[in-house]
């Protein structure tokens, strides 16, 4: 997207004057913790990266972030440090009126990193209860998905406004799913539309 916008695309350069978007990922999440109900419409705070992208860049975290992502590393004993990046406080203000708030992780797959096994074994098999009791202070990690850090660092990266909102169709701590999780997610994609 800021390709099409930021790039002339007949020269292959970026354009001298840039613009700003305002990008709103809406997508399904599990929930982290019990008390986040199946159901629930939650805005991501911070997301949490425990995918490589990165490692090809040069992230700029603040000291909250650093050591937030050299704690979680410590405590959940993961041989790589995970990156953490805050989301646009302006599209949170503006979306996230009526949702809950939260910090996601992102997962690099559906399986292992996100503490399911089927035929193979895994390497943390307690990741799930290791991100469910995971604090520092009043920062908690509620829920978890396959997109929103790598969204959330580009756009600090490349200057724009990212926002995810997710639609909780799973508490993977209780076990419970959702009967209709297209319903959910319906109804989440029209709040966001109604408040942009």
């Amino acid at each position: 997207m800021d390709a099409l916008v930021n790039i002339d695309l007949k020269s292959r350069e970026p354009k001298a004057r840039k613009k700003k978007l305002r990008i709103v990922r809406i997508g399904t999440s599990g929930a982290l913790q019990e008390d986040i109900a199946v159901g629930t419409h939650l805005v991501t705070d911070y997301a949490v990266g425990f995918d490589n992208l990165m490692n090809f860049y040069d992230l700029p975290m603040d000291d909250f972030e650093i050591g937030l992502a050299h704690d979680i590393q410590k405590k959940v004993g993961l041989p790589f440090m995970p990156y953490a990046v805050k989301g646009s406080g302006t599209l949170l203000e503006q979306i996230g009126k009526d949702m809950l708030h939260g910090n996601t992780v992102t997962c690099p797959g559906f399986y292992a990193p996100q503490g399911r096994a089927i035929r193979l074994p895994i390497r943390f098999p307690k990741l799930l209860d290791d991100l469910n009791y995971y604090h520092k202070g009043d920062f908690w990690l509620t829920n978890f998905e396959m997109e929103t850090s790598g969204y959330y660092a580009m756009g600090r990266l490349l200057g724009h406004e990212v926002l995810s909102a997710n639609a909780i169709i799973a508490n993977r701590i209780k076990n419970k799913f959702s009967k209709d999780p297209g319903k959910v997610i319906n109804s989440l994609i029209q709040k966001v539309l109604d408040l942009i």
